[in-house]
């Protein structure tokens, strides 16, 4: 199974808990008067995967989406094997970006679809009540639907405000 990534402006709990205690640094203590102060207040570095090249990233934003869109797509490479960016958003949340990995944009689907949309394909009755019940809540009941040569998943947002994965393929 392909392994497929998504970053978003909030980094979920449970990552920041685990980085935090695997943290090689030192138990902080009070600062010094004498260090520099955003060396002080600042957090550790949290891990990060090389997906996405810094250079390339705006750096978290603190936009709420006005629109339920899909905004992007780009071919990328993750490593030597191709991988697809696309860059998404539901009205009143966070943008977010998913990486799907090992395939091109050309050859992979990404759309906004409803429960309607999900039924006709036969998607809908995978999904679970709960899952279910997150998809009726986005606006305009529009949920990013992804499909690869072997795989699907939708995205729906769960009670932390983020998207997550759910696989809808046989």
């Amino acid at each position: 199974m392909k392994a497929h990534y998504k970053t978003g402006i909030a980094i979920p709990a449970a990552l920041l808990v685990l980085t935090a205690a695997c943290s090689n640094q030192p138990e902080a203590s009070a600062p010094r008067a004498d260090e520099d102060t955003a060396a002080a207040t600042s957090d550790p570095p949290l891990a990060q995967s090389s997906i996405i090249d810094p250079a390339d990233d705006a750096g978290p934003s603190e936009a709420i989406a006005t629109e339920t869109a899909i905004s992007s797509k780009k071919d990328m490479k993750q490593g030597d094997k191709p991988a697809c960016m696309i860059e998404f958003a539901y009205e009143g949340y966070n943008p977010e970006t998913l990486i799907w990995e090992g395939e091109t944009c050309d050859n992979v689907k990404a759309s906004l679809l409803d429960p309607k949309g999900l039924k006709s394909l036969g998607k809908w009755d995978r999904l679970d009540e709960f899952a279910q019940g997150h998809v009726e809540k986005l606006p305009d009941d529009k949920v990013l639907y992804v499909e690869g040569e072997f795989t699907a998943s939708i995205y729906p947002v769960g009670t932390t405000r983020e998207s997550y994965e759910v696989t809808v393929a046989d």
